[in-house]
């Protein structure tokens, strides 16, 4: 995963990462990126809720007509 910092850019924004991580990733300048938005307070909560189902019923299939 890459982290990366949202800047000021005239009125504009931009997405600031290190210099590390493009040539790791094989990143240009000027290329185009599809993104997904993680927010630290968002990943710190997805992280709260591991462990959650424990002592959960075991899961049963309900389609047995169907090959996993």
């Amino acid at each position: 995963m890459i982290e990366g910092k949202v800047v000021r850019l005239g009125n504009s924004a931009a997405i600031a990462i290190k210099k590390k991580d493009l040539k790791e990733n094989k990143l240009k300048f000027n290329q185009t990126l599809k993104i997904s938005v993680i927010r630290q307070d968002n990943e710190r909560a997805l992280s709260e809720l591991f462990g959650i189902a424990k002592g959960a019923k075991p899961f049963k299939r309900e389609e047995k007509d169907r090959v996993f």
